[in-house]
């Protein structure tokens, strides 16, 4: 499943900061014109913009956005990181929001697969496994007892992503990280 995320969906949602920013374009969420857009964003009130700065708005060069992207990222104060074998530098706020946003977007659009929690699945195992998302992984136990019927535990499923979706939005909402 490929999940590609516009700027315009990203910012009614949170505020990325470069080292988000970069996360996400490296991990191929979002195109380069969305992540010139949201740098946009991000640099509307600055003046006056770094030589870095006004580069990343004016290229079109896919490297050259990407280079602009990372050296702004490298100068911002390092997030607390975290220490994980799978991305030992990934620091937690990072992947949490990129894991709300992929999952915003998949329940936004959830009528456009047959089985939105099977792909819940594909991201858990994406995001190395997130605790916080287990509750609505199809293969994980269930935690309380079977409804009776697939539907009902499917339904009880649904409920408890957008529980999740409904926390992580108190938590990102046009927040930007430190």
């Amino acid at each position: 499943m490929t999940i590609l995320l516009n700027s315009k969906f990203i910012l009614s949602k949170t505020i990325l900061n470069w080292q988000e920013l970069l996360y996400g374009f490296d991990k191929g969420w979002i195109l380069t014109s969305d992540a010139v857009d949201i740098a946009c964003h991000n640099l509307k009130d600055k003046e006056p913009l770094s030589d870095v700065e006004l580069q990343l708005i004016i290229s079109d060069d896919k490297f050259e956005i990407h280079d602009c992207i990372s050296k702004l990222a490298s100068e911002e104060k390092p997030l607390i990181p975290r220490a994980s074998e799978e991305e030992p530098f990934l620091p937690d706020i990072i992947r949490d929001k990129w894991l709300y946003l992929v999952l915003s977007w998949l329940y936004e659009h959830s009528n456009d697969f047959d089985d939105p929690l099977a792909e819940v699945a594909v991201i858990y195992d994406d995001f190395w496994y997130p605790p916080q998302i287990e509750s609505f992984v199809n293969y994980m136990p269930m935690q309380e007892p079977d409804l009776g019927s697939k539907e009902a535990n499917k339904e009880r499923s649904m409920r408890r992503w957008a529980g999740y979706l409904q926390n992580e939005k108190k938590r990102f909402y046009r927040q930007k990280s430190a």
